[in-house]
């Protein structure tokens, strides 16, 4: 997807050793992200104000996913969280 200013990315983080898709998040530059897999950064990801649902994990690894739609290649990111 075509956004002015830059490409859209669909990534989706996944768990490590189950492929559940945890969350999901378009993205206009996921260079920071791909940086962060690389020195494996921990992230935490708030669902809600109070902090009850929460993901904690280690970015672990990425593959990067070609899907033909509609006659149209569009490509998505999937990163590996390994939980704490």
């Amino acid at each position: 997807m075509i956004k002015s200013g830059g490409i859209i990315m669909l990534v989706s983080f996944v768990k490590r050793d189950f492929p559940e898709i945890l969350f999901s998040k378009e993205y206009l530059n996921v260079l920071p992200l791909l940086e962060m897999v690389r020195q494996k950064g921990m992230i935490n990801v708030l669902f809600d104000d109070n902090g009850d649902k929460v993901i904690r994990g280690r970015l672990y690894d990425y593959e990067y996913i070609l899907n033909l739609k509609d006659g149209e290649f569009v490509d998505s990111l999937q990163i590996e969280i390994e939980l704490k």
